[in-house]
């Protein structure tokens, strides 16, 4: 107990920190479910706004799933506007892009959730090599996360999980925002 509560004492301020950068943020998450209920429910710690939520292998769960463990775990529903797609192909992740550009919507601009949220409307995205590759159009800061992830790879032990892991994530979404020159623009 004195553990858990010497590490909440210690990142607290961390997360005061990751919560003031990023709150009002949008993202989207493609992963399979415990590893998207665990990146979906940190995120909304600190006001992070989910908008594409793709569960990966359905032998996980699916979104039921999701929604019961960010639940749990986190005590917070999902908003209710988040997209959906479940145990996609290829083509389905893909034509998240190309189903935008059609429409014209392909620049960002500020929109109310409640009218409909869309993968375009995220400012990070969080996933691995394959889904990067199929939305690379759409240039949406990434980071990769997830089997598999080819384009990153450590020289150091690099903690995922745990509170370690949870400043690690917060700190790399923020590294991505503020490289991608988003990092003071809360559109």
């Amino acid at each position: 107990h004195k553990v858990i509560e010497h590490e909440t004492a210690r990142v607290k301020p961390m997360m005061e920190l990751a919560r003031r950068k990023l709150n009002g943020r949008r993202f989207a998450v493609f992963a399979e479910a415990p590893r998207a209920a665990g990146l979906v429910g940190t995120l909304m710690e600190v006001g992070m706004v989910p908008v594409t939520v793709g569960v990966l292998h359905f032998n996980l769960g699916g979104r039921k799933a999701v929604e019961k463990m960010v639940s749990q775990w986190f005590e917070r529903p999902l908003p209710d506007f988040v997209q959906w797609l479940e145990d996609p192909t290829p083509a389905e992740v893909s034509a998240l892009v190309k189903h935008e550009d059609r429409e014209g919507r392909g620049e960002r601009r500020e929109r109310n959730p409640r009218d409909g949220v869309s993968f375009s409307d995220a400012q990070v995205a969080i996933g691995t090599t394959i889904e990067r590759e199929l939305l690379a159009d759409a240039q949406v800061p990434w980071l990769e996360h997830g089997f598999p992830s080819e384009g990153r790879h450590y020289l150091f032990p690099a903690p995922w999980l745990g509170y370690n892991g949870t400043l690690r994530l917060l700190e790399q979404v923020m590294m991505a925002l503020e490289q991608s020159g988003s990092g003071g623009d809360r559109r």
